[in-house]
């Protein structure tokens, strides 16, 4: 058996609307930008398991930009709470209805080059705080993505029996 192809979408551009992702196993998305919910149908003529990381910590009120904006930057922004250019709650839930809702983090934090004790303390509370949030939103989870794809001991330690997404993943860029 070949291991599983697994395909990574942030900015969901033009440019990735053309791609054709029908050798993948997997399509990801990390981040729960607004455009991969504007596009998501899109995403499911491919007919391939479909996961969403979101980091609760980082999810739009209401209004909401459809502007296509790097991650990068979406970041930028959202250190200023201004998170426009994220899904919200509804949104969110009614991905859940369709596809595989996955935790990224509560906040979406570097946490590589913290040392270790460092990294597990705020591996811990990132995952105390996000698993409170899908629950008051009825969202159960099973998935998780690293944050900036940075494996941590942290998050294994804490979430053992999930399925973990990481940099083994191909970034649609590449393709």
């Amino acid at each position: 058996m070949h291991p599983l192809r697994v395909v990574m979408i942030h900015e969901v551009t033009d440019e990735v609307l053309s791609k054709d992702l029908s050798n993948f196993d997997i399509i990801t998305f990390d981040d729960g930008l607004y455009t991969q919910y504007l596009h998501h149908k899109h995403f499911a003529l491919f007919n391939k398991p479909m996961y969403f990381f979101i980091s609760p910590g980082i999810v739009a009120n209401s209004v909401q930009s459809d502007e296509v904006i790097y991650c990068a930057d979406a970041h930028i922004k959202a250190k200023e709470c201004n998170f426009e250019n994220y899904m919200t709650w509804d949104q969110i839930i009614e991905l859940n209805l369709l596809y595989n809702i996955g935790g990224h983090s509560y906040s979406h934090p570097r946490v590589k080059k913290l040392p270790l004790r460092d990294q597990v303390k705020l591996c811990s509370e990132e995952v105390d705080k996000m698993f409170k949030s899908f629950k008051e939103h009825n969202i159960n989870i099973d998935s998780f993505c690293f944050p900036y794809n940075e494996d941590s001991i942290g998050y294994r330690v804490k979430m053992k029996e999930f399925i973990f997404f990481g940099n083994e993943r191909v970034p649609v860029e590449s393709i």
